[in-house]
């Protein structure tokens, strides 16, 4: 049976590593795992599902433009928070992800343990180490240097980190293709504050938006887009919090409790409208979604087109962004 032991990682923090029985051991290394001299490694942290996959991304990456073994991230945390808070994501990620394309222990557990370390944010190396000694290259959570920059690092990566995000999924998480185009909305709720207009216009995030303005945004859309469009609401919220958007024309709810079945399944949207958190930005971003924005709240563009996120309260929304809406859904249609 699969056990955990604790090991230091760079920082001296102990985390939690597998433990294997003789048989289910994990996959050979390839020979270029023990050869290498360069390993990536993303130290997730103890963030939400978004900006864990900052790190995740940034070295996934520049793993492949190295050729550098990555090893495996620990995903297991302890979160209480979300039982407390009655959270309809419990945010357990370490269950969705499966390790089959990383290095595991004990290989992962020797390097963390013994090989020399350098952070990714300002050390990053251009040749090999001249001891010949193996190093690891540590990428955390790159945040904190400014939300403009979020995706930075990464804009033009999109389809290569949704392959390799659905290929880390775990089948059971990974969403079903859609039986026709629609439109996303992500509602986020949760542990997110209460809505005050005058900060949220302002650029103030990881505020509620008013359910009120995504029952607008639906009905400006289902003006301009073939009758019938669907909506599928992706949100963190009850049914109760949701029941006027949900009472729509052609509005249903995604039936996934787990972020990244979520966040995938908003990659696979015609447009969406998109809440100011960094799970919507993720979601526009893999899938180079065209996306609908509240007043203050685009603050991260996340497409390699930045003409298709617009910000919209009333009146007549940005024709470019309409008009992205209107082709995916007719070219996901034929």
């Amino acid at each position: 049976m699969m056990g955990w032991r604790f090991v230091s990682d760079s920082r001296g923090m102990r985390l939690p590593v597998h433990t294997w029985s003789a048989t289910e051991l994990p996959r050979p290394y390839r020979m270029d795992e023990t050869d290498s001299m360069f390993f990536g490694y993303a130290d997730v942290g103890r963030f939400g599902l978004a900006h864990s996959l900052l790190a995740w991304a940034r070295c996934t990456v520049w793993c492949e433009q190295m050729n550098a073994p990555m090893l495996a991230p620990i995903w297991l945390r302890v979160r209480i928070g979300p039982y407390l808070r009655c959270e309809r994501d419990k945010r357990e990620y370490f269950r969705l992800f499966s390790g089959a394309d990383y290095v595991h222990d004990p290989r992962r557990a020797l390097l963390l343990l013994t090989a020399r370390k350098l952070a990714a944010e300002t050390d990053l190396p251009q040749a090999p180490d001249p001891s010949g000694s193996p190093v690891v290259v540590v990428f955390r959570n790159g945040v904190t240097d400014g939300r403009p920059a979020y995706f930075h690092a990464i804009r033009d990566h999109s389809a290569l980190l949704r392959d390799r995000l659905t290929r880390m999924t775990r089948p059971e998480f990974r969403p079903a293709l859609p039986e026709r185009p629609f439109i996303a909305a992500h509602v986020r709720l949760g542990d997110f504050s209460p809505y005050v207009e005058a900060d949220s216009k302002r650029g103030i995030t990881n505020m509620q938006l008013p359910i009120d303005w995504y029952i607008r945004s639906v009905r400006m859309l289902s003006e301009r887009l073939p009758a019938g469009t669907p909506f599928v609401v992706f949100s963190d919220g009850s049914d109760e919090e949701l029941a006027p958007l949900l009472a729509l024309p052609n509005v249903v709810r995604s039936a996934s409790r787990e972020a990244v079945t979520d966040m995938l399944g908003v990659a696979q949207a015609a447009g969406l409208i998109s809440s100011g958190s960094g799970f919507a930005f993720w979601g526009s971003f893999l899938g180079q979604v065209p996306r609908l924005c509240y007043p203050g709240q685009k603050s991260v563009g996340a497409l390699v087109d930045p003409r298709l996120e617009s910000e919209w309260e009333s009146g007549e929304p940005d024709a470019a962004v309409v008009q992205a809406f209107r082709q995916r859904l007719s070219d996901r249609a034929a």
